[in-house]
């Protein structure tokens, strides 16, 4: 299993620096076939959740919400 800066630096050496597959694994110790397998991969991606939890603040968000916009009314 490669960690996402390996994974990262196998793409950029071979994608921007025109390294072989072959060449790769000399500097990084991985198979080649490990190589090819991250080259081939989508990226890694990080997507925002969809719904935030607050499971410690959950019971007292009405009451910050009422005194945000209380504070919000107060100044505009």
């Amino acid at each position: 299993m490669i960690r996402t800066e390996q994974y990262e630096y196998i793409r950029a050496v071979c994608r921007v620096y025109g390294k072989s597959i072959w060449e790769v694994p000399r500097d990084t110790g991985h198979d080649r076939k490990t190589i090819r397998k991250a080259l081939n991969q989508e990226p890694f991606v990080y997507g925002s959740r969809a719904v935030q939890s607050f499971p410690v603040l959950e019971p007292h968000l009405a009451i910050i919400d009422q005194w945000l916009n209380g504070i919000w009314r107060a100044s505009a």
